[in-house]
């Protein structure tokens, strides 16, 4: 009986300690923390209407050269520029007989014909501004940005483009011309303003409102009278006609034009022979040019003749 009873006692301490040691594992796996998993930071929301990044250049880039091309410092040195130079706001890049191209900011690049000038700046409201000096110009405007705007001196004539490309064309003394090559082109002056579409151009004549857009011409002309080869007068008169829009030189000078392309001008003459020679050009860089030869001899007879040339 005695054995009985350490025998079943024997069992209920074993199935007592059997139980505290499951409990123990059961929770004791309950208990156990949950690794920390970091939680991802909160990012800013967008704001929709801040728009992209702009990019801000206070400077243009020389691209491309050919031949001699200078820059004029604001203290009025000349520079000669080569590619890759940097060329700061509100110095004036110029060309001879060759040409440049301009990287802007916002996806602008500046083309620069012969014998032309430009001076890059950015306008109060943040636009670039590009004077043509002298001289022909073309310009692609990305869609970037805030466009171009394209001044000339002597005139209060403003071209202003937001994406497309643009040309241009000056004497320097308020004769401009203006013309679109992709998208439109508003050309302002006098307080007045056309928009220039595509495949059209529009001319402002020295103190005029802008013209009525028209299609570029597809032929280019020059057509000049011949002056007397031999005269006694101390001057002779040079006059022509030249294709609407074109700007007409005659030895280097700006020589007005009317709205058909019709120029006269009287030219000094030194003691001996004189070269006269004129030349126009349009806004897409096609030119012409004639150049004859005139005596002054005070002590011969004027002999007066005029022939086209």
């Amino acid at each position: 009986m005695k054995t009985r009873l350490l025998s079943a006692s024997a069992v209920i301490v074993l199935l007592v300690g059997l139980g505290l040691i499951v409990s123990f594992f059961v929770f004791d796996q309950d208990e156990v923390e949950e690794p920390m998993i970091a939680e991802p930071p909160e990012l800013d929301e967008p704001d929709e209407d801040a728009g992209a990044p702009s990019l801000e250049l206070t400077e243009t880039v020389v691209a491309s050269v050919e031949g001699r091309v200078t820059r004029r410092t604001t203290s009025g040195e000349l520079v000669e520029v080569r590619v890759g130079d940097v060329v700061p706001f509100d110095q004036t890049v110029e060309t001879e007989d060759g040409a440049a191209t301009l990287n802007l900011a916002e996806s602008t690049t500046v083309e620069l014909g012969g014998q032309s000038a430009v001076t890059v700046s950015e306008a109060d409201d943040g636009a670039q501004q590009l004077r043509l000096e002298r001289g022909r110009t073309s310009a692609a405007v990305g869609p970037s940005g805030d466009g171009l705007r394209v001044t000339f001196p002597n005139s209060d004539a403003v071209a202003e483009v937001q994406d497309g490309d643009v040309r241009a064309i000056t004497d320097g003394s308020g004769h401009v011309t203006v013309a679109s090559d992709r998208g439109r082109v508003r050309l302002s002056a006098r307080g007045e303003s056309v928009v220039i579409a595509e495949g059209e151009e529009s001319e402002v004549l020295t103190d005029q409102p802008p013209s009525a857009p028209r299609p570029v011409p597809r032929s280019f002309f020059l057509r000049v009278r011949r002056p007397p080869s031999l005269t006694r007068a101390p001057a002779t008169t040079v006059n022509g006609q030249a294709t609407p829009g074109a700007v007409v030189l005659i030895n280097g000078e700006p020589t007005a034009v009317d709205a058909n392309g019709r120029f006269r001008r009287r030219v000094p003459l030194r003691e001996g022979r004189n070269a006269v020679t004129v030349r126009a050009e349009d806004v897409r860089g096609r030119t012409q040019s004639s150049s004859v030869a005139v005596t002054l001899d005070t002590s011969a007879s004027n002999i007066e003749s005029n022939v086209d040339w």
